[in-house]
């Protein structure tokens, strides 16, 4: 459940829209370090399989599951945001 400080913040970052938040916590937040994350083991493994990782996994992981990760959690946030706004009214505290 979100307080009055986070409704804030919320409110501030959706006007962004959801593009940019999916690019930036999603693909940029969560896409790229699960990429390095799971793709550099695997080229230190086997170097060989450089353009296999290039085309199957970058793809998949960065923009992909980035895209999937951002929207999941601007749903999660919008509806907390919501459920806020249904309770206590538009958030009043300014975000610094």
């Amino acid at each position: 459940m979100m307080d009055e400080a986070q409704a804030a913040t919320w409110n501030k970052q959706r006007e962004a829209g959801l593009a940019k938040w999916i690019i930036r916590r999603g693909i940029l937040g969560f896409g790229l370090p699960m990429c390095f994350g799971l793709g550099l083991p695997w080229w230190l493994n086997d170097p060989d399989n450089i353009v296999r990782i290039l085309t199957i996994h970058l793809p998949l992981c960065l923009i992909l599951g980035g895209a999937v990760f951002g929207g999941w959690t601007w749903f999660i946030s919008e509806s907390q945001y919501r459920r806020y706004v249904a309770l206590h009214g538009a958030p009043s505290v300014p975000n610094l």
